[in-house]
């Protein structure tokens, strides 16, 4: 049994510190997790496949009222096994552009918030949520969701790393896992996507090595920062938008219970050939890393749509990719997104902004995801 209790967050005042532990009365009925070789285990030993979605961050969902629903409706409509919904985990994505409230759409300059931000947007908008995953008894996901093109994590021809965009990640995790250390639920994804220089070759390429070098030392002292304060379940991305786990096989990310992201659209070459087995446009083999580490898809997602990358069919995509995710039990996966907006969408808006219709079920057409992840979930809900 886990426990919201003993948060240690950076907040000064006794007010603040009475706000923080008044989010940890709930309880998850849910052990730890930890790293066995390629599982996650809890600590009778028992391997655990994770499933779920990922939701918006939590303060966009929650501070844009033609949304229709804030981020805690969503969670609780997710959650619901009245309705159907059985996930085991929910992705909860913090973006540095909502936590310094930086213009929407812009790729803030890091640092993209001050301390004092942060520290209010954990009690006002991630707390919340962090408790509510307990009292519904499914695992979170905090996920350090930077993004952007324009922001490069390093530079191979200087062999430097950014090391602004370091301190930001650095100061962010020093703060969240300290924070929900004791928080037993909860696990990390490090990195959302790192951009450049992207592994766009074999493992084998010494050039890619070369990459996935450099990369560890961007990398490595963030996760060094977690392991600081915490032992929880880290998911390690990598460079080229988290499209090419393969660096683990390399040389793996030091600090134990390290697990390994992988992104997937129905856009990217592996899809289109069904290859996800088999090496990514970076690397020497997906099969080799989750055969000796746990490999969590943390997004994947399409909708029947003309998109170059996100546009795709569940016959097409989603039943032969789902296939390969519950092939093996050391993977576990969030799809991407349950939302009216963010792309692509499970749900669109009805005749009223709080009405949202499970696409591929209630609107939108049937070869959208919605409803065949629900149908999924609750299908995996006896293994879970």
């Amino acid at each position: 049994m886990s426990a919201l209790t003993g948060l240690s967050g950076c907040l000064s005042t006794d007010n603040a510190r009475e706000e923080k532990q008044s989010h940890s009365d709930a309880t998850a009925e849910l052990p730890p997790l930890a790293v066995d070789g390629n599982h996650l285990v809890t600590p009778d030993g028992t391997a655990v496949t994770l499933r779920g979605v990922s939701i918006v961050d939590p303060k966009r969902g929650s501070t844009t009222p033609n949304r229709g629903r804030s981020s805690e409706d969503v969670l609780a409509h997710l959650t619901d096994q009245t309705a159907g919904w059985y996930p085991t985990v929910i992705r909860i994505p913090v973006q540095p552009i909502d936590i310094g409230d930086t213009e929407h759409g812009v790729a803030p300059t890091p640092p993209a918030f001050t301390q004092a931000e942060l520290e209010t947007y954990l009690s006002s908008y991630l707390d919340p949520l962090v408790a509510q995953c307990a009292a519904r008894n499914v695992y979170a996901i905090i996920d350090f969701h930077r993004d952007g093109e324009k922001i490069p994590w390093g530079s191979l021809r200087e062999e430097s790393i950014n090391q602004s965009l370091q301190a930001e990640a650095t100061v962010f995790w020093e703060t969240v896992a300290s924070r929900y250390a004791d928080a037993d639920h909860v696990l990390y994804e490090v990195y959302n996507e790192p951009t450049t220089p992207g592994m766009w070759g074999p493992t084998s390429d010494p050039a890619i090595n070369d990459i996935w070098a450099l990369f560890l030392t961007f990398m490595q002292p963030i996760v060094d920062t977690i392991r600081n304060h915490s032992d929880t379940v880290a998911i390690v991305g990598s460079p080229g938008w988290s499209t090419s786990p393969e660096g683990a096989l390399l040389d793996p990310v030091t600090g134990g219970n390290i697990a390994y992201a992988y992104h997937v659209y129905p856009g990217h070459a592996v899809s289109k050939n069904r290859a996800w087995d088999g090496q990514t446009a970076g690397g020497g083999g997906v099969e080799a890393v989750y055969e000796t580490h746990p490999l969590f898809v943390t997004e994947f997602g399409w909708r029947d749509y003309d998109d170059r990358w996100l546009g795709g069919t569940t016959a097409d995509f989603g039943e032969p990719f789902m296939n390969w995710l519950e092939s093996h039990d050391a993977i576990s996966w969030t799809a991407w997104c349950a939302d009216v907006w963010w792309e692509p969408a499970m749900f669109v808006q009805g005749a009223e902004p709080d009405e949202w219709l499970l696409r591929g079920a209630d609107s939108g057409s049937d070869e959208d995801a919605g409803q065949f992840i629900k149908e999924q979930l609750a299908a995996a809900a006896a293994d879970n």
